[in-house]
């Protein structure tokens, strides 16, 4: 035993996260429920990015490398400008926009973005590789 007269009751630990995972899956039923609702014909919705949270997220995490995702679902809204990027297999290939966006999350986080996902296949992602900095 590692540590000696450390006594756990696993039956009673077992039934406590039983008791709670129940609780969240209602919740996530009723969240999901709500979402359909709300959005019947399936219509993506894209919220502002929380740069705060996300810097934060970092730090207690430790990111070395960030996946930016959902960068295509950008594509039509007015303050964005960014044209079909489905096709794009290189950051050089994203519009001016685009590598704008990036490079600013990239710069307000402080943590390089390594992978950028442009589509809704997985194969729709650019890889940026190792061996580049914040700039």
């Amino acid at each position: 035993m590692a540590y000696p007269g450390l006594e756990i009751d696993v039956e009673e630990q077992l039934q406590y996260y039983i008791s709670i995972s129940e609780r969240v899956n209602s919740m996530t039923v009723d969240t999901i429920q709500y979402t359909n609702d709300a959005y019947p014909n399936n219509i993506p919705v894209c919220g502002w990015l929380d740069i705060p949270q996300m810097q934060y997220s970092c730090l207690i995490n430790g990111c070395t490398a960030i996946n930016l995702t959902k960068l295509d679902v950008l594509t039509g809204l007015d303050e964005f400008q960014l044209c079909d990027i489905s096709n794009c297999k290189k950051f050089e290939d994203l519009p001016d926009n685009a590598q704008k966006y990036v490079l600013r999350v990239q710069e307000l986080l402080g943590v390089p973005i390594r992978w950028i996902e442009v589509g809704h296949n997985r194969s729709d992602q650019i890889d940026r590789g190792e061996g580049w900095d914040l700039k």
